[in-house]
């Protein structure tokens, strides 16, 4: 039976309200009735009276009754989406780090379900128990509860709340799991301030995903032309909101996405209100410290009213109609003085830079002298480039990014190039398990003597629960690891495990490219992701053209043979001498790596095209395997420009390859047999 005595009482001896738990899963308090709890905590003697006793569990009254403590809760399912990094990123971003982990650190329990509970005290008042992060069900948790059709994921127990702690057990929880301590004990519980309390719901709010309720109808003002827009619509097209809000001193913070977040004023971090976050782009404002009203959302007509006109519609229409706005045949006015100046002085710019786009400077752009591409591992993954890699299952694809990454994060020879400077690399992998990389490290020729190498620069995030990278929290997630690991390459394996929308959609990797991709290669990340080719290989990779269309590189591997496979570029948005040929990768066994092969093909300067050539040689190569040029131009006959040509067509297309024999020869083997498309078919291939 697990000690319940000695927690309960540690619990006790810091100020909680300490009362045992129910056995009936229900994970309520243990005693007829809790409402005197709330006000007064039981004697000492009763703590141990209860729990020197068969029990379960124990757990503590949260508010004022244990000075002032409040609980926030990490579902289970958030855990799982990957919140934890999230919430670690934006704090980041926000300047909130610092509180982040002085809550996360203090005291933190896991649950019997998944879920992460952190225990702070409050300065002062403590809310009630507060929901902040939600999102709706999806269409398998549908299936499974039809009735509950939204899903908490972040939400806090303070005033009038009860939590159960650890170690409580058995029949305490459905599962008949234990919640147990991760980090802390009970002398360790932070306090935070009402700000700090205030700035940390304010970030968790950020983090909703539920629709946000459109903004209230703008009530029509009159003397308005049913055929002209209006004052109001027409300001929401055209003013920004940089215009509106930074004159009443809230800061941008960051941008991801299409979202902006915002710092309202008086604040110097956190996260207080989002615009962007639909096509809507309205104002939605999570604090409850500002002019506006919480968790509503404003057109920008509406933010304006409010903060020029103190909510009055009317005056405001005619405002903007005496500026401009309503009318087509002029340009708008600056509807405030204030929007109108142009302050050139650094220091009165938000924090992190100025407002808006940052625009190309072409005087620097042609005064710069262009700069080669700097290939990481040519001709795949080259620095701040974007690479798909697709192919058949089973064909290496896997084996080749993991060649990449050990190769770049080691600063060792990889596909036959140079050694270079190790770089940080990190490998996103939701295909393999531990024991399929010890196999191929090991095959590679790594032992345990490379792992602290390996740990220094290579960053494998296996099987991890990564919320959908074609979302704007699972761009972020991904971004976050980035800068934590200070990775300049990116691996993604495979494509069609990181996203939630169809995968055959344009829509899909469109916001995979948007949300995911595109700020990793701002970051100046180098990214190579892995995906899979369709039923049909002459249509390239799975699905839409997007995938293609959003990258700078498009390579389909294909097998030639056991130990070579053909890498043919078949879309490329730079020039580079490395993309002018397809390549040969041959695969060598002792230990496992690939060379890269790349042949110039040299037409015969009439023109003609060596098909029934090509068929010969393969034929002779195919009998004769391991002979050299020479040899197979005689063995064939015929003319010798024609038969050379033949030769390196075939290694070009990745039906021969080559290597050194004895005395650094030539040696030619077949990979695949090449019969001509217009020779009538002799049934001698069976």
């Amino acid at each position: 039976m697990t000690d319940l005595l000695t927690p309960a009482l540690a619990l006790y001896d810091v100020g909680l309200c300490v009362l045992p738990v129910a056995t009936d899963g229900s994970k309520k308090p243990g005693v007829p009735s809790w409402r005197q709890y709330q006000h007064a905590r039981p004697t000492r003697e009763q703590i141990v009276r209860w729990f020197d006793t068969t029990q379960h569990g124990l757990g503590v009254v949260c508010g004022a009754i244990s000075g002032n403590l409040e609980m926030l809760e990490l579902e289970g399912r958030a855990v799982a989406e990957g919140y934890v990094t999230l919430i670690a990123a934006r704090a980041r971003l926000t300047g909130l780090t610092d509180l982040w982990a002085k809550v996360a650190h203090g005291y933190r329990e896991n649950t019997p379900s998944g879920g992460v509970h952190l225990l702070y005290h409050v300065t002062g008042d403590v809310a009630p128990n507060t929901k902040f992060a939600r999102r709706p069900s999806t269409p398998d948790e549908l299936e499974t509860y039809p009735d509950q059709k939204i899903q908490v994921l972040i939400e806090t127990r303070g005033e009038g709340g009860w939590v159960v702690t650890a170690p409580s057990n058995g029949r305490c929880h459905p599962t008949g799991g234990a919640w147990q301590i991760a980090e802390g004990n009970p002398a360790t519980i932070p306090t935070v301030t009402t700000d700090e309390r205030d700035a940390l719901h304010d970030l968790m709010r950020s983090f909703d995903q539920m629709p946000r309720p459109d903004p209230s109808p703008t009530p029509r003002t009159s003397g308005m032309l049913s055929d002209r827009l209006s004052p109001g619509d027409d300001y929401n097209q055209r003013a920004t909101w940089e215009q509106i809000l930074e004159p009443y001193g809230w800061r941008r913070i960051f941008r991801h996405g299409q979202t902006t977040h915002w710092c309202r004023p008086g604040k110097t971090h956190g996260t207080s209100a989002t615009t962007g976050h639909s096509d809507a782009d309205c104002l939605y404002v999570f604090s409850t410290s500002t002019e506006f009203e919480s968790e509503t959302s404003y057109t920008k007509f509406g933010a304006y009213a409010l903060l020029e006109h103190r909510g009055d519609y009317a005056t405001a229409a005619k405002a903007l109609r005496a500026t401009g706005y309503g009318q087509r045949t002029d340009p708008p006015k600056a509807h405030s003085p204030e929007s109108a100046v142009v302050d050139n002085d650094p220091a009165a710019q938000p924090e992190g830079g100025r407002s808006g786009p940052e625009y190309v400077d072409f005087v620097d752009l042609f005064a710069t002298p262009r700069q080669p591409v700097v290939w990481l591992a040519s001709p795949l993954i080259a620095a701040r480039r974007v690479t798909l890699l697709f192919s058949p299952a089973k064909a290496g694809k896997s084996l080749i990014a993991m060649e990449c990454a050990t190769g770049i994060a080691t600063g060792m020879p990889v596909l036959g190039n140079p050694a270079g400077d190790p770089l940080h690399v990190l490998y996103i992998d939701q295909e393999m398990t531990p024991e399929d990389w010890y196999d191929r490290l090991t095959d590679m020729g790594y032992t345990a003597a490379d792992a602290h190498l390996l740990n220094s620069r290579l960053h494998l995030a296996q099987l991890q629960p990564w919320p959908p990278m074609d979302s704007p929290i699972g761009g972020l997630a991904v971004l976050a690891a980035a800068e934590d690991t200070a990775s300049q390459v990116v691996i993604i394996d495979t494509a069609s495990k990181v996203v939630r929308g169809e995968e055959n959609s344009n829509d899909t990797h469109g916001a995979l490219y948007r949300n995911t991709i595109v700020p990793l290669k701002r970051a100046g990340c180098a990214v190579l992701i892995l995906d899979h080719t369709g039923k049909d290989l002459e249509r390239g990779a799975r699905g839409g053209s997007a995938k293609t269309d959003n990258v700078d590189l498009a390579f389909e591997l294909t097998t030639r043979g056991n130990d070579a496979l053909s890498l043919r570029c078949s879309h490329a948005r730079f020039r580079d001498e490395a993309l002018q040929q397809p390549a040969v990768l041959r695969r060598e066994t002792d230990p496992l790596r690939h060379i890269v092969h790349t042949v110039q093909y040299h037409e015969p300067a009439d023109g003609f095209e060596p098909t029934g050539y090509m068929e010969r040689v393969s034929r002779y190569v195919e009998m004769h395997p391991g002979v050299g040029q020479n040899t197979i131009v005689t063995g064939v006959g015929g003319k010798r420009d024609y038969v050379k040509s033949a030769i390196d067509l075939l290694i070009h297309k990745g039906y021969l390859t080559t290597q050194k024999g004895s005395r650094n020869a030539v040696q030619h083997h077949s990979l695949a047999k090449y019969r001509d498309p217009d020779a009538t078919d002799s049934g001698d291939d069976e």
